[in-house]
Formats: structure tokens, C-alpha cells, sequence
């Protein structure tokens, strides 16, 4: 498991750093910038949780399995 744990955390790296540059994450003050708003990014990324956790889940226990 912390293999495949490692691996997701590089694949979420990717995906961070991976954003649009228009996408920028103040890491001091923890904002997002995206079209010139700023956003606290537990708002920005909440949404995540809210409405995609249960598939992320369903993923990560299939990848487990394999």
C-alpha cells in the first residue's frame, strides 16, 4: 500500500502542477488565483470532496485490488 499511496500522491502532483498557468496557488496565504479572483483553497477544491469523492474511492479500491 504505500507504494501505490506514493504513487497517487504523484499522480496528484501532476495534476496540481499541471493547472493552467492562470491557476496560481499562494502557498503562504493558501489562495487560488484563477481569472484574477482569488479564492481560499478549501473553497476551490472542496468541491472535490463534495462531489467526487465516492468515485475517487471506488477508483483507488479497484487500483488496490489489482
Amino acid at each position: 500500500m504505500p507504494g501505490s499511496m506514493s504513487r497517487i500522491f504523484q499522480q496528484l502532483l501532476a495534476a496540481i502542477e499541471g493547472l493552467p498557468h492562470e491557476v496560481q496557488i499562494e502557498q503562504e496565504w493558501h489562495l487560488v488565483w484563477l481569472n484574477g479572483q482569488r479564492f481560499p483553497a478549501g473553497e476551490f477544491f472542496d468541491h472535490f470532496h463534495d462531489d467526487h469523492e465516492p468515485d475517487v474511492r471506488a477508483w483507488l479500491a479497484h487500483v488496490e485490488k489489482q
